[in-house]
């Protein structure tokens, strides 16, 4: 047997849990079951990867240097805890309440934030490469120096964060709020149209096709405009055909919809 206390921050003892091979991840476990009041918790480099902390109470806790990679945390409330330095890779956040948390220097690679708030949280020189920020609420958040490439920020809230030296490099950044936002390098919001984007890479694959088949570009000078004209005419005519051959189709698609609604009638 044996037996694991957790202590809060002034080393008073909040929690006992004993059992065989107990484990600090397993006495955690318990606490939650019991719904303790961990509150200002000492959980300083403790192991708890893949650890179920849904919903846990831990205000104000010390999470420093803690391994919580892979860990489920949706609806923690974190609020006001420190976790510098803290590994969080591929945790789940999702909803968590962070507001005014210390993550200086913690690795949120992959880490889901969706619907998360880290009002007033200090995330200097974190690292939250292609992590999931969407409708992520960080107005006033420290983020100096923070990398946050490939991070999706759609929807994000970032009024009067300070995003001094941050990368922000392949983030998305559509329907951001960064009203009031400080910044040392230019911020590209992403108004890519997905539409227009496909659209380009097929000419740009019809030019290809076209090189390849023809060994030259249209930025040809061997055509004369009335050759030019009769090319065109010519793909206009096969557009015409084309549009026969879909209409003939749709039309027979319509009957036998018809068809068959006036079969299921009759039975």
């Amino acid at each position: 047997m044996k037996t694991i206390k957790i202590k809060d921050r002034n080393d008073r003892v909040i929690f006992t849990h004993t059992c065989d091979n107990n484990t600090i991840k397993k006495t955690f476990k318990k606490a939650l079951s019991e719904r303790a009041d961990l509150t200002r918790a000492d959980l300083t480099r403790a192991d708890l990867k893949a650890a179920n902390l849904t919903g846990a109470d831990l205000i104000y806790a010390d999470l420093t240097g803690a391994d919580l990679t892979g860990s489920n945390l949706t609806y923690a409330d974190l609020t006001g805890a420190d976790l510098k330095g803290a590994n969080l890779t591929g945790a789940d956040l999702e909803a968590a309440d962070l507001r005014e948390a210390n993550l200086t220097g913690a690795n949120l690679i992959y880490t889901d934030l969706r619907e998360a708030n880290l009002r007033d949280a200090n995330l200097k020189d974190a690292n939250l490469t292609n992590a999931n920020l969407e409708d992520v609420i960080l107005i006033g958040a420290c983020l100096r120096g923070t990398n946050l490439e490939g991070a999706n920020l759609k929807d994000a809230w970032l009024m009067d964060a300070d995003l001094t030296d941050a990368n922000l490099k392949e983030s998305w950044l559509r329907n951001t709020d960064l009203t009031g936002a400080i910044t040392n390098k230019p911020l590209k919001k992403d108004t890519e149209d997905k539409v227009v984007t496909k659209v380009i890479n097929s000419f740009r694959e019809r030019s290809e096709q076209g090189v390849n088949k023809y060994g030259t570009t249209l930025q040809r000078d061997d055509l004369s405009p009335l050759e030019w004209m009769q090319h065109l005419q010519e793909e206009l005519m096969d557009a015409t055909l084309y549009i026969e051959v879909l209409k003939s189709k749709l039309i027979k698609l319509e009957i036998k919809e018809a068809e068959d609604k006036v079969s299921e009638v009759c039975d």
